[in-house]
């Protein structure tokens, strides 16, 4: 009996990200009207002494502090960039993306420079070690985990992936959200339907 509804809360949640995926609807957070199930971001790294103001990516300083919607170098020491978190959802094809920061050495800083225009070539197998910079209050103990960020070809953000086997988001990466939690998710940002 338990199984069963376990299995019916699933449908349920199911369902409902199907009514969200589908069409149009109305975001009980903000009152605005989405198109399909939305991913979420984070606006800057979770470490001190980042600006408050973001600026454009043309205007990346190295030395000092900067913050764009892709590049953020604190005190001209750390360097970070925007990823994406990408993680399947069980029972659907698609993935839900969560925009979130990595650090980077600064050689490897610069290597995403250099390619941020062109992306990487398709196949390439590049990766680099980082550590997660985002404070994700939906996922227990995200800051600081030993991550690698993959560079993605056309343009696309990299993705990031979690190295260490026993964290919950590599076991989310591994074997996918449960519909409900995804739900719980955009509940916990303000960003479910009404």
């Amino acid at each position: 009996m338990f199984g069963m509804g376990k299995n019916a809360s699933r449908k349920k949640a199911l369902a409902k990200l199907e009514l969200m995926s589908s069409g149009e609807w109305q975001c009980a957070g903000c009152g605005g009207l989405h198109n399909g199930l939305p991913d979420l971001a984070t606006n800057h790294p979770h470490v001190s002494g980042v600006p408050t103001e973001q600026e454009l990516n043309a205007n990346l300083r190295l030395d000092g502090n900067f913050l764009s919607e892709d590049f953020c170098v604190l005190n001209g020491e750390h360097f970070f960039i925007r990823t994406i978190l990408k993680l399947p959802i069980q029972g659907r094809d698609d993935e839900f993306g969560f925009g979130v920061w990595s650090s980077l050495s600064r050689t490897n800083f610069n290597l995403y420079l250099d390619s941020f225009d062109e992306g990487f070539p398709e196949g390439d197998n590049e990766h680099w070690t980082s550590w997660f910079s985002s404070s994700l209050s939906c996922f227990e103990k995200s800051f600081k985990a030993k991550t690698w960020v993959v560079p993605q070809p056309n343009r696309q953000r990299p993705h990031v992936l979690f190295v260490e086997e026993e964290h919950p988001i590599y076991q989310f990466q591994q074997n996918g959200l449960e519909p409900a939690e995804l739900l719980k998710i955009y509940a916990h940002y303000g960003c479910s339907p009404l």
